[in-house]
């Protein structure tokens, strides 16, 4: 039982992430009839950061054992599909932002599984 409920902690978690990103990604760079990209970054880059936070918290609450172990998971697979991403010359994000989203996502969702382990309860 222990073993699923971390494989799916970790799934959910990185759902939470991966649907985050990917809402980030669609928010900025969709469309032209927005506003420019500078007035829409900042609040992207906070949508990114509370959705990494988010990622680890549920990873952690969902596992309840070991919730920074899965959110380090989590974190690691969100990077790994961000570097994917990366490589993927036909995705409208440019690369700089790919690596802003990830180097403020990955914290974000570390410091989520923190926020979990600081009230976990005992493995069942």
């Amino acid at each position: 039982m222990r073993i699923l409920r971390s494989v799916l902690a970790v799934l959910a978690g990185y759902l939470m992430a991966a649907f985050t990103a990917g809402t980030v990604g669609a928010m900025l760079f969709s469309t032209e009839a927005m506003p420019p990209l500078m007035l829409r970054l900042l609040p992207g880059l906070l949508f990114l950061i509370v959705g990494g936070l988010a990622a680890g918290y549920l990873a952690g609450a969902i596992a309840r054992w070991a919730p920074l172990g899965h959110a380090v998971v989590v974190a690691a697979l969100a990077a790994v599909a961000a570097l994917m991403a990366l490589a993927d010359l036909s995705t409208p994000e440019p690369g700089w932002f790919l690596l802003l989203g990830t180097a403020l996502e990955a914290p974000a969702v570390l410091l989520g599984g923190v926020l979990t382990s600081r009230g976990s309860r005992p493995a069942e």
